[in-house]
C-alpha cells in the first residue's frame, strides 16, 4: 500500500563549508521528500524521493532510508538535522496493546471516571459531570469526545472543542496503566487525525507550564510554541499570588487529596472546586 504520510521538504545537498562566504540567495531547485508508509510486503519504512522544483516532477524510484514499522506520521526538526517518526503499532514492549479509539457522547460516564482518577492522582478536585454534559448540549457540532480502550476497559479519553478551523483538546483523563500501553500517544494521534480529517488548519495543544510533564509531552510532537503574556491588576497587594499546584503551601492538601477514596473526591470535589481561583 505504499505511500501514506508526506514529510516536510528538505533542500538536497550540503551547505557551505566553514569559512566560506555566504552564497547568494537563490531559489532551491531540488528537494528531498520523506515519505512514511504502512509497512508490509511492498514497503519497509521511510523512503526518500527527489522533487525537482523547476519541472515539478517527483522521482519515480523511492530510496529506503530507514527500515521501521508503520511510520505513519513524520515531522522535521526546526534545525532540519533530524527527522522524527511516529510508529502506528499494535505491539508495545513485546505485548499486544490492542488499543482502539471510539467517538461518541454516550461515553461521558467513562470519560468522567478517567478525568476524576487523573485529577485525584494530581491532587486536584474535579468539576461535576453535569458540566461536561451541559457543554455537549450547549455547543452542538463544536465538541468531540474520544475514548481509548484496551480491550473493554477505557484507559484514556479527551474532550475537544472546535471553533472555525481550530481544534483544541481541552479536558484529558487517563489511568496510570495508560503510560505502559502508550494510550496517551495513541489518543493524541487519533485527535490529530480527526483535526486533519475535518479540515482544521490549527491543532491547539493547549497551555502548559514550562518544564512541566505536560509541556515535555506536548513538546515531543514538535508544535509551534508561543509564550503567553498575562497582565494582572493587584488589589490591596504588592506581589502576585501563587496559585500553582507546586506551591509548598498546597502540599499538605494535595497529598491528602491523593489518598482520599475516589468516590469521596467525586462527592465533595465539585463543591470545593467552585472556590478555587
Amino acid at each position: 500500500p505504499l505511500l501514506f504520510a508526506l514529510g516536510v521538504l528538505l533542500a538536497a545537498g550540503a551547505g557551505p563549508g566553514a569559512g566560506a562566504a555566504p552564497p547568494k540567495k537563490q531559489k532551491a531547485e531540488k528537494f528531498w521528500v520523506f515519505v512514511g508508509t504502512y509497512t508490509g510486503k511492498s514497503s519497509k519504512g521511510i523512503y526518500r524521493l527527489e522533487f525537482d522544483a523547476a519541472s515539478g516532477k517527483l522521482s519515480h524510484t523511492p530510496v529506503l532510508v530507514a527500515e521501521t514499522e508503520q511510520p505513519s506520521f513524520l515531522a522535521v526538526h526546526p534545525t532540519r538535522r533530524f527527522l522524527y517518526a511516529v510508529n502506528e503499532i499494535g505491539n508495545y514492549k513485546g505485548e499486544k496493546a490492542g488499543l482502539r479509539a471510539r467517538r461518541g457522547f454516550d461515553q461521558v460516564c467513562e470519560f468522567y471516571r478517567l478525568m476524576t482518577i487523573n485529577l485525584r492522582r494530581l491532587g486536584t478536585p474535579a468539576f461535576p459531570q453535569a458540566l461536561f454534559e451541559n457543554l455537549i448540549c450547549e455547543y452542538p457540532g463544536q465538541v468531540d469526545l474520544t475514548v481509548v480502550y484496551s480491550g473493554d476497559e477505557a484507559v484514556a479519553g479527551g474532550m475537544s472543542f472546535f471553533f472555525r478551523e481550530w481544534m483544541q483538546p481541552y479536558y484529558i483523563g487517563s489511568l496510570e496503566k495508560a503510560k505502559a500501553l502508550a494510550a496517551n500517544n495513541f489518543l493524541w494521534w487519533e485527535l490529530i487525525k480527526l483535526a486533519a480529517g475535518t479540515g482544521c488548519t490549527t491543532f491547539d495543544f493547549g497551555r502548559s507550564k514550562k518544564e512541566s510533564g505536560n509541556y515535555e509531552f506536548k513538546k515531543k510532537w514538535n508544535p509551534q510554541i508561543e509564550t503567553l503574556n498575562y497582565q494582572v491588576r493587584l488589589v490591596r497587594r504588592k506581589s502576585l499570588p501563587n496559585f500553582s499546584p507546586a506551591n509548598p503551601k498546597f502540599e499538605l492538601a494535595t497529598n491528602l487529596w491523593k489518598r482520599m477514596p475516589l468516590g469521596l473526591t467525586r462527592m465533595i470535589g465539585p463543591r470545593l472546586v467552585r472556590w478555587f481561583p
